[in-house]
């Protein structure tokens, strides 16, 4: 499902960059794991598949060792820049909505980390303010049944799973957000099941974490409106930002329109035009 139009015939390509390390990484429909080029923007370049210790191109295909001492050499490169890549991006996390079906595991595995510094305290903040909850603390405790995260309230408690999709994945995006330092936080349409309040403390506490925690955050959106808000938070924050528009033509060219970072409300409108005209 990868290839645009199911079309596996030519390899799908990848370059990624970190930490000075370049590796190039190749989809084929003859083999169903990536490989690692061995020759860096190579047309057809020898390839090596670290999982099963092979290397082969169009032509050949055999075990790494023993071969000649080119490909050696060539091999003990991709596994150094291979391990490089893999140190810089440990620690990088991914959020998606998919990630609410799996809440409680979520919580039972960063929560901890949360109280050892007090973090859990920016989680009741966002869900306070930006939900309009009076909670005044979180807390594990078997509450009708299992032993779940649970809100307490002035009068009463309730669980954190009957506060909404909404609220509930804020609460993954700050946790997650708070505990990232230094590494990439990818966060996949965080406008999900949020109300507009909800959403712009959401955004406000996640990029002050981010600016504070020295994290690059990456987030994807089909809506124009938070392209809005992150804008307006950001500036309001002096946290530098860039927006792409990332469009696919009919030759199956995949082209980003790169905005100036903190785009200006005449740009978001030039963009809602082209929006218009592409539909």
């Amino acid at each position: 499902m990868l290839w645009h139009g199911y079309d596996d015939s030519d390899a799908i390509r990848v370059i990624l960059e970190a930490s000075g390390n370049a590796l190039e990484i190749w989809l084929r429909r003859d083999h169903r794991h990536p490989a690692i080029s061995l020759e860096l923007g190579s047309a057809e370049p020898a390839l090596c598949c670290m999982i099963y210790g092979m290397y082969y191109n169009a032509s050949r295909r055999a075990w790494a060792r023993p071969g000649p001492l080119w490909l050696i050499m060539k091999l003990k490169e991709a596994r150094e820049a291979t391990q490089a890549f893999s140190k810089s991006i440990k620690a990088t996390i991914l959020i998606d909505p998919p990630l609410l079906r799996r809440v409680k595991q979520t919580e039972e595995t960063l929560w901890p980390l949360l109280l050892k510094d007090r973090l859990d305290k920016l989680v009741v903040a966002t869900l306070r303010d930006g939900y309009g909850l009076p909670i005044e603390d979180l807390t594990y405790a078997p509450f009708y049944g299992p032993i779940q995260l649970v809100a307490k309230l002035p009068h009463t408690s309730i669980r954190v799973d009957d506060l909404g999709d909404g609220a509930r994945y804020a609460l993954v995006m700050v946790m997650a957000a708070a505990l990232a330092r230094r590494t990439l936080l990818l966060i996949e349409e965080p406008e999900s099941h949020q109300h507009p309040g909800g959403l712009a403390k959401t955004l406000e506490m996640l990029l002050s974490l981010a600016k504070k925690n020295e994290t690059q955050l990456f987030m994807t959106t089909h809506s124009l409106e938070l392209v809005r808000l992150v804008e307006a938070v950001g500036r309001e924050a002096g946290i530098s930002l860039a927006t792409f528009f990332l469009e696919r033509d009919l030759s199956r060219r995949l082209d980003a329109l790169v905005l100036c970072e903190g785009p200006s409300d005449a740009e978001l409108l030039k963009l809602v035009d082209l929006l218009g005209h592409l539909r």
